[in-house]
Parts: structure tokens; sequence; C-alpha cells
């Protein structure tokens, strides 16, 4: 319900904000730039407040710089670091799921304050019985069972907005990200793609891959060496 107000109020913003307008003129172009900020700050906040899947296609959208309105872009991306944490609780079942066991009685040591939190998971940090710093990362507990509905309503909103406003052409960047978020709900998947990288670039010396501890990791979890002092990929200098 959250999702269909949005996405009729966002195609009210630009019926009766163009209406009467003009294109190719100075005053429809402000007009459409503003309701462009208008309508991705709707956007922002309804993926933050649905969570999960929302989320990772906003980060999607983000990226699509060459293609959506800068006021899109530009907004959308606090989604890269905006993301909200869950209980212990949660991440203490999603454990028993996948392993039968609490993460105490698996790790020698785990810290329950996620240190980084995105769209699909959180970070936490750990060591194993064997003495191994490692980054832990576990599957929101939701996401699963959400998936389905959550990539249908998108979807079937998008289908009708597409139906409404005729100069709106991006379902298939939608139905492009369903495939490839599919898969990253697999972490073991994610683990046999981390090792290949490392196959594939280890002639290179200065490029490191995380090693993958399998024996920790599962469809919701997935643990790895941990990395000091690393930065963000988009950090060039």
């Amino acid at each position: 319900f959250r999702s269909a107000k949005i996405a009729v109020q966002i195609s009210m913003d630009y019926n009766i904000g163009l209406h009467g307008l003009v294109e190719d003129t100075e005053e429809y172009e402000n007009k459409i730039k503003e309701i462009h900020l208008k309508a991705a700050n709707r956007l922002l906040e309804g993926c933050m407040l649905n969570g999960g899947l929302y989320i990772k296609i906003g980060q999607g959208l983000a990226a699509i710089n060459h293609i959506l309105p800068v006021e899109y872009t530009e907004t959308l991306k606090k989604l890269e670091d905006q993301c909200l944490t869950r209980k212990k609780d949660e991440v203490k079942k999603l454990f028993i799921e996948d392993f039968g066991k609490a993460p105490e009685e698996i790790f020698a040591e785990f810290d329950y304050q996620a240190i980084a939190a995105a769209s699909l998971a959180q970070v936490f940090r750990a060591k194993t019985k064997e003495g191994h710093d490692v980054a832990v990362k576990v599957q929101y507990k939701d996401l699963q069972r959400r998936f389905k509905g959550d990539v249908a309503t998108i979807l079937f909103l998008q289908d009708l907005i597409a139906m409404v406003h005729k100069n709106y052409n991006f379902g298939w960047m939608l139905r492009d990200l369903r495939k490839s978020i599919q898969m990253e709900l697999d972490f073991v998947n994610e683990a046999r793609n981390g090792e290949r990288c490392a196959e594939d670039m280890k002639h290179f010396k200065y490029v490191h891959i995380p090693k993958v501890y399998h024996e920790l990791t599962g469809t919701q979890v997935l643990t790895c060496e941990f990395i000091d002092n690393a930065c963000k990929i988009s950090d060039i200098d």
C-alpha cells in the first residue's frame, strides 16, 4: 500500500506539475527538474521505510547515472550508506536456520554490533576458534520470504506507470535488476564468485581477494577474512 501510494503521488506530481507547459522551453526544463527531485525524495523515503529489496533496487537505479536524471541518481545515492540495522535476536535465529547453532557456539568471539549495514545484509566482526579475524555477512531474515512479493509489487506498479506515462520506459532496468538480485541472495554462490575472482586475478600482485571460510558459510551467511584499514571502492584517492 505504501508503494502504491508513492507511485500515485509521483504520477500526480508529473501530471499536475507539467500540465499546460510546452516541452523544450526554459519554464518546462526548470519545472521538470523540480519534479524529478521531489519524486526522487519520495522514492528515497519509500525505499528506506520498505527496506530490503527496495533499497537494493534504489541502489541499482542510483548507479544508472547515464540514463536517469541526475536528481534521481544523486538522491538515491544516499541508500549506499544509510541502511538500517536489525536486532540481535534476528541474527541469532538466522544462524540457527543455516547452521543449527547460535553465532557464539560457532565462533570463539562474535560481536553483535554491526560494522556495516547494506541493502541485503549486515556485516559483523568475529574470531574463529582457530584465532582468525573474520567478517561475517548476515542476510536480513525476511528477505527470502519477501522476495517474490516485493518483486511482483514493484513490477506491477512500474507496468501501471508505463501505461499512464507513455514516455516512461524503464521497466527493462527493473527486470534486469531482479535477475542479479535473485543471485545475490545466495551467499554460497557469492563465495564461489569470490574464489573465481581470486583465481582470475592472482597474477595482479596489488589485488587481494578475501579468503572465504566455507565451513562458516551458508545460503544466508558468508564468512570471509577480515581486512583492516579497508576503504570504499569509490574512494579513488
